[in-house]
């Protein structure tokens, strides 16, 4: 995570190349969508190829053994396929849970996938994760290098990584969110997930099979074919938010595309908002573009709140984002340092109707670099209780003010600037 600080050279020069493309929404496909976010939701649709989808179940999982527990019930419940895209997977306590039922379901005949993204996973992982193989699943590991210091230093720099966090059982559910698969995940840090019944889960199935492909083009398709409706009915722990028949789009991300969807995206949300935008993101600091966004919001007066670790495991990236902290203050923006333990949320909502929940952070790492998945969830009863929440979690959080911004020393602020240049971020 250190080099992930220091590795965001090519995120400077590749802003500017990119430009939101506003397609026409008339498509009836968009008819579920209110007016206001039909623009948003069709832009997407044109760089992902993924529309809207309706009678969506949708599960909010913010407490981390929830994820856990409920993941462990669907992989035991698994009838035909499990497939897993995940950063990062640490065969701990929680892991070897894991590991043991991927290979008990493979043993059974079970089509039974996980793909790694080889940079961000411990070598002893490593090793063990390839002995599932043995029991009949298959293990990929997604690398590709693009750069030459990427050869050089293969499992250190950031570029072109997998970030994305996908679990899916039988065609059935679909997880996605912040969490990776490791005991520090489930029992130590904040997080957010979230997992899907419904015709959401198929446009999953697809993203994992794009990236399959591209370490694994030979092998079969992955199946399409739903088979086990208990997967359906799982009855979700008490502190899930769940919800019924609700409008979903999946929002996949790649650094080999042109097309921006995640800050697309994000930045046409900030341009409808009228009323309030709250987001949680651990990483930072955001594309130049998306924090002008960010400031036009607040100076026309939408309440923009942005929630932050106050102690981050990766540090340099803290220091990089206390740069921003005085133009935020300067334009309205209020800026809450979560005082728990470390903030990995991915989230964000606005006006009572729109919540992005996933991988990606509000960083140039996830909107230049990775390869990510977060979902877009068009619904008022949804969008409320993500408002409710983060404003609960904000009594665990210390407000800055510009008086706090104005009493740092000049060492602190000649060490933020001093990354923030050094990062290749110079606006």
């Amino acid at each position: 995570m250190l080099s992930a600080a220091l590795c965001l050279t090519g995120c400077g020069y590749r802003a500017p190349l990119h430009k939101t493309v506003i397609p026409e929404a008339e498509d009836p496909a968009f008819g579920m969508i209110r007016p206001a976010y039909r623009e948003l939701a069709a832009t997407v649709a044109a760089s992902t190829g993924l529309q809207p989808t309706q009678g969506n179940s949708v599960g909010v999982i913010p407490e981390r053994m929830d994820r856990l527990n409920w993941m462990l019930e669907q992989l035991k419940l698994a009838k035909q396929s499990i497939y897993i895209d995940m950063y990062r997977y640490r065969v701990d306590s929680s892991g070897t849970v894991i590991y043991n039922i991927l290979a008990e379901k493979a043993r059974a005949g079970l089509d039974v996938r996980i793909l790694l993204d080889k940079g961000a996973n411990r070598t002893a992982d490593l090793k063990r994760i390839r002995q599932l193989q043995e029991a009949g699943v298959k293990v990929q590991f997604f690398r590709i290098p693009v750069f030459v210091a990427d050869y050089i230093f293969p499992y250190v720099l950031t570029f072109h990584r997998d970030h994305r966090k996908i679990v899916i059982v039988d065609g059935e559910t679909a997880c996605i969110g912040g969490r990776n698969l490791a005991d520090y995940y489930f029992y130590d840090w904040k997080d957010l997930d979230v997992c899907y019944t419904g015709p959401a889960v198929k446009q999953l199935l697809q993203v994992f099979q794009e990236n399959w492909d591209r370490v694994a083009p030979e092998d079969p398709s992955v199946s399409l074919k739903p088979v086990n409706p208990a997967i359906a009915r799982l009855t979700p722990p008490p502190d899930v938010r769940y919800y019924t028949g609700k409008t979903v789009q999946i929002v996949p991300d790649t650094p080999v595309d042109e097309e921006l969807p995640l800050r697309d995206a994000l930045e046409l949300a900030l341009e409808q908002a009228t009323d309030y935008f709250y987001f949680q993101s651990p990483y930072l600091p955001p594309p130049p573009s998306t924090v002008q966004k960010l400031k036009e919001a607040a100076l026309r007066g939408v309440d923009v709140r942005w929630m932050v670790p106050a102690k981050n495991d990766v540090f340099m990236q803290k220091w990089m984002g206390e740069t921003l902290y005085k133009g935020y203050l300067q334009s309205g923006i209020r800026i809450f340092e979560w005082t728990g333990e470390m903030l990995h949320n991915k989230m964000y909502v606005s006006d009572d109707y729109l919540t992005c929940l996933g991988s990606s952070n509000v960083d140039n790492l996830s909107f230049f670099l990775n390869y990510e998945v977060s979902s877009l969830v068009y619904d008022e009863e949804v969008a409320k209780d993500a408002r409710n929440a983060f404003l609960e979690e904000e009594k665990n959080c210390r407000e800055i003010t510009m008086a706090d911004v104005e009493a740092w020393d000049a060492f602190r602020l000649l060490r933020n600037w001093f990354f923030r240049i050094g990062a290749g971020w110079y606006s």
